[in-house]
């Protein structure tokens, strides 16, 4: 048998959870909306720093989909 109490609870935590990586999400894509617009507005004197952002970019974009799979994760668990 289910104790609704623990379940609630395990509802309030993946909640939470969910809640916490949306705002990584946002904070994440973020990062990505500056690095289009120095892109937008590159130079070519430019070249090394943005090597360094491409890498940086890179990085975000990884933790990005990391972020959005246990955003589905636990979005899929919230309301099966």
């Amino acid at each position: 048998m289910i104790d609704p109490a623990m379940d609630s609870g395990s509802t309030s935590e993946t909640a939470q959870q969910l809640s916490q990586l949306l705002i990584k999400r946002r904070q994440i894509k973020g990062s990505l909306t500056r690095f289009i617009a120095y892109l937008e507005n590159f130079g070519k004197s430019e070249i090394i720093q943005l090597e360094a952002r491409l890498e940086q970019a890179t990085e975000l974009l990884d933790n990005f989909s990391k972020v959005q799979d246990e955003i589905e994760i636990l979005s899929e668990t919230e309301f099966k």
